[in-house]
């Protein structure tokens, strides 16, 4: 009898773990898709506004850009929060995410013109010895595009409705820019608020 009650509360407990794992998974998968989308609108918007207004298509690194800057200023956040008029926990998660490169491909819209560069394609692209000699071979490559995009992962406040990037634009021995780029959610939707310019060469 005793062992009848024993397999039954085990039998119990067991259908009690599943069910319960099996809701903390469900939620845990709804929380990560509804994140993943929200990348995709910011993505998308950024993109959008941070690309050369001459480009029909894009060419872009799969791998997100990592930070270079906070190991030099140990204020980047505060410094960049003021300027670009956004939460310094923006740039404290951006920091934070992007120590490591991971990839960006799956969380590009694909309603977008774009085409991806692989770590492989670039280090091929750019192995020669001088970069004028690099680029010639790029644009004998990929005659379509004004150069390629990189871009980093998102920093987000607490509230989440605001979101800080950074999205590099490289065009040429003497060409190209980057900027961190201010995002802000109203009703719903992803629009840019501010850029700020880091780099550029001319």
């Amino acid at each position: 009898m005793k062992k009848d009650n024993l397999k039954k509360t085990t039998l119990l407990f067991g259908s009690i773990f599943i069910i319960t794992s099996a809701i903390i998974t469900a939620d845990a998968q709804n929380k990560f898709l509804k994140q993943d989308n929200e990348d995709i609108l910011i993505y998308t918007a950024a993109l959008e506004h941070g690309i050369p207004s001459q480009s029909k298509r894009i060419l872009m690194l799969e791998d997100s850009l990592i930070d270079t800057f906070s190991s030099n200023d140990e204020n980047l956040a505060e410094n960049l929060s003021k300027e670009l008029g956004i939460s310094p926990k923006c740039f404290e998660e951006w920091s934070l995410i992007n120590k490591e490169s991971t990839s960006v491909k799956f969380k590009i819209s694909s309603e977008l013109d774009i085409n991806f560069l692989s770590g492989y394609d670039i280090d091929t692209l750019f192995a020669g010895d001088t970069a004028i000699e690099n680029w010639k071979q790029f644009n004998s490559l990929y005659k379509d595009y004004d150069g390629f995009i990189a871009i980093s992962r998102i920093g987000y406040n607490d509230t989440k409705d605001q979101a800080v990037l950074l999205l590099e634009h490289h065009c040429g021995p003497s060409c190209g820019t980057g900027k961190f780029i201010n995002l802000e959610k109203t009703l719903n939707k992803w629009a840019v608020q501010s850029t700020l310019t880091i780099w550029l060469a001319y």
